[in-house]
Protein backbone atom coordinates (compact mmCIF):
# COMPACT_ATOMS: atom_id res chain seq x y z
CA UNK A 1 0.00 0.00 0.00
CA UNK A 2 2.90 2.36 0.74
CA UNK A 3 4.22 2.50 -2.88
CA UNK A 4 0.73 3.42 -4.10
CA UNK A 5 0.42 6.24 -1.55
CA UNK A 6 3.90 7.55 -2.36
CA UNK A 7 3.10 7.42 -6.09
CA UNK A 8 -0.08 9.45 -5.59
CA UNK A 9 1.79 12.02 -3.50
CA UNK A 10 4.61 12.15 -6.09
CA UNK A 11 2.20 12.65 -9.00
CA UNK A 12 0.11 15.39 -7.38
CA UNK A 13 2.27 18.46 -8.22
CA UNK A 14 2.95 17.12 -11.72
CA UNK A 15 -0.68 16.65 -12.75
CA UNK A 16 -3.24 19.45 -13.07
CA UNK A 17 -6.00 17.99 -10.94
CA UNK A 18 -7.21 19.95 -7.88
CA UNK A 19 -9.00 16.88 -6.47
CA UNK A 20 -5.70 14.99 -6.39
CA UNK A 21 -4.27 17.81 -4.27
CA UNK A 22 -6.98 17.26 -1.70
CA UNK A 23 -6.29 13.52 -1.72
CA UNK A 24 -2.58 14.23 -1.13
CA UNK A 25 -3.42 16.48 1.83
CA UNK A 26 -5.54 13.71 3.34
CA UNK A 27 -2.84 11.08 2.80
CA UNK A 28 -0.12 13.27 4.32
CA UNK A 29 -2.37 14.05 7.29
CA UNK A 30 -3.13 10.33 7.77
CA UNK A 31 0.34 8.78 7.15
CA UNK A 32 2.72 11.68 7.90
CA UNK A 33 5.36 13.59 5.98
CA UNK A 34 7.43 10.47 5.25
CA UNK A 35 5.08 9.58 2.36
CA UNK A 36 6.39 12.64 0.49
CA UNK A 37 9.78 11.02 -0.04
CA UNK A 38 10.59 9.91 -3.59
CA UNK A 39 11.96 6.54 -2.47
CA UNK A 40 9.38 3.84 -3.04
CA UNK A 41 7.64 5.57 -5.95
CA UNK A 42 6.96 3.30 -8.92
CA UNK A 43 9.87 3.85 -11.37
CA UNK A 44 7.51 3.76 -14.35
CA UNK A 45 5.66 6.73 -12.87
CA UNK A 46 8.85 8.76 -12.41
CA UNK A 47 9.77 8.09 -16.03
CA UNK A 48 6.32 9.01 -17.37
CA UNK A 49 6.04 12.18 -15.28
CA UNK A 50 9.67 13.20 -15.65
CA UNK A 51 10.71 16.17 -17.74
CA UNK A 52 12.68 15.30 -20.86
CA UNK A 53 14.02 17.51 -23.58
CA UNK A 54 12.73 16.68 -27.04
CA UNK A 55 15.11 15.18 -29.56
CA UNK A 56 17.17 17.97 -31.23
CA UNK A 57 16.62 16.37 -34.64
CA UNK A 58 12.85 16.58 -34.12
CA UNK A 59 13.10 20.23 -33.06
CA UNK A 60 15.13 21.06 -36.16
CA UNK A 61 12.59 19.28 -38.37
CA UNK A 62 9.74 21.31 -36.86
CA UNK A 63 11.66 24.57 -37.21
CA UNK A 64 12.54 23.70 -40.80
CA UNK A 65 8.88 23.03 -41.64
CA UNK A 66 7.81 26.30 -39.98
CA UNK A 67 10.50 28.26 -41.80
CA UNK A 68 9.48 26.69 -45.12
CA UNK A 69 5.80 27.44 -44.60
CA UNK A 70 6.55 31.10 -43.76
CA UNK A 71 9.17 31.35 -46.51
CA UNK A 72 11.98 32.15 -44.08
CA UNK A 73 15.51 31.39 -45.17
CA UNK A 74 16.66 29.16 -42.28
CA UNK A 75 19.06 26.27 -42.14
CA UNK A 76 19.29 23.84 -39.21
CA UNK A 77 22.51 23.84 -37.20
CA UNK A 78 24.99 20.98 -37.58
CA UNK A 79 23.75 17.62 -36.39
CA UNK A 80 24.66 16.26 -32.95
CA UNK A 81 27.24 13.89 -34.47
CA UNK A 82 29.16 16.83 -35.91
CA UNK A 83 29.02 18.61 -32.56
CA UNK A 84 30.52 15.59 -30.80
CA UNK A 85 33.36 15.48 -33.32
CA UNK A 86 34.00 19.19 -32.77
CA UNK A 87 34.18 18.67 -29.01
CA UNK A 88 36.81 15.98 -29.53
CA UNK A 89 38.93 18.43 -31.59
CA UNK A 90 38.80 21.69 -29.60
CA UNK A 91 41.63 23.28 -31.62
CA UNK A 92 39.35 23.62 -34.64
CA UNK A 93 36.93 26.56 -34.69
CA UNK A 94 33.28 25.56 -34.15
CA UNK A 95 31.07 25.18 -37.19
CA UNK A 96 28.44 27.87 -37.35
CA UNK A 97 25.26 27.80 -39.41
CA UNK A 98 25.46 29.50 -42.77
CA UNK A 99 24.57 33.21 -42.62
CA UNK A 100 21.01 34.00 -43.52
CA UNK A 101 20.27 36.02 -46.59
CA UNK A 102 17.51 38.63 -46.24
CA UNK A 103 14.29 37.83 -48.03
CA UNK A 104 12.92 40.30 -50.57
CA UNK A 105 9.90 42.26 -49.41
CA UNK A 106 6.53 40.78 -50.39
CA UNK A 107 5.02 42.22 -53.55
CA UNK A 108 2.52 45.01 -53.04
CA UNK A 109 -0.93 44.03 -54.25
CA UNK A 110 -2.75 47.18 -53.21
CA UNK A 111 -5.73 45.30 -51.76
CA UNK A 112 -4.55 44.26 -48.32
CA UNK A 113 -3.62 47.64 -46.85
CA UNK A 114 -5.78 50.71 -46.29
CA UNK A 115 -5.39 53.90 -48.28
CA UNK A 116 -2.29 55.92 -47.37
CA UNK A 117 -2.88 58.70 -44.86
CA UNK A 118 -3.22 62.23 -46.07
CA UNK A 119 -0.06 64.29 -46.20
CA UNK A 120 -1.68 67.56 -45.14
CA UNK A 121 -1.96 66.69 -41.45
CA UNK A 122 -0.53 64.05 -39.15
CA UNK A 123 -4.03 63.35 -37.75
CA UNK A 124 -6.68 62.59 -40.39
CA UNK A 125 -10.03 64.33 -40.02
CA UNK A 126 -13.25 62.50 -39.19
CA UNK A 127 -14.62 62.50 -42.75
CA UNK A 128 -11.44 60.92 -44.13
CA UNK A 129 -11.52 58.25 -41.46
CA UNK A 130 -15.17 57.53 -42.25
CA UNK A 131 -14.37 57.10 -45.95
CA UNK A 132 -11.46 54.77 -45.18
CA UNK A 133 -13.64 52.74 -42.85
CA UNK A 134 -16.32 52.36 -45.52
CA UNK A 135 -13.67 51.25 -48.02
CA UNK A 136 -12.43 48.60 -45.60
CA UNK A 137 -15.98 47.34 -45.06
CA UNK A 138 -16.43 47.08 -48.83
CA UNK A 139 -13.18 45.11 -49.21
CA UNK A 140 -14.31 42.54 -46.62
CA UNK A 141 -17.56 41.84 -48.49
Amino acid sequence: MEPVIRSIVYATPRIECPELGRVKEQLVARYGKQVEQVEGVDPRLTVKLGVRNPDPHLINRYLDMIATSYEVNWRPPPEAGNLLQQQQHPSEPPMLPAPLEPLPPPPYTGTSSPAPPSTTSSVPDFEELTKRFEQLKQQKK
